[in-house]
């Protein structure tokens, strides 16, 4: 019961912002759906080490570069991160 109620609440709160928006229903569900993927821990699998020795790790979502080793969430896309042991990645030479 709990389930149907949310779904129904769900739906009523997606039509009312589409109709208060110019996006249509299909982009929110969408966007919805982007966050809630980023929501779901992804492991860190790949880096990169430059010339001068520095070694960065790469966001499993978008790809791009963290600041810091075992950070929760990446700082520029939100994607929650999971991480292996730091040998486990797999470094590509720059």
């Amino acid at each position: 019961m709990k389930r149907e109620r949310l779904a129904e609440t769900f739906n009523k709160y997606i039509l009312s912002v589409a109709r208060n928006s110019d996006r249509t229903v299909q982009e929110l569900l969408n966007s919805v759906l982007l966050e809630l993927k980023t929501r779901e821990p992804l492991m860190v699998r790949d880096g990169v080490i430059f010339r001068n020795g520095c070694a960065f790790v790469l966001c499993p979502n978008c790809n791009e570069m963290l600041d810091r080793e075992y950070l929760l969430y990446c700082n520029l896309c939100g994607q929650k991160l999971k991480w292996p042991s730091l040998r486990r990645i797999n470094y590509t030479q720059l």
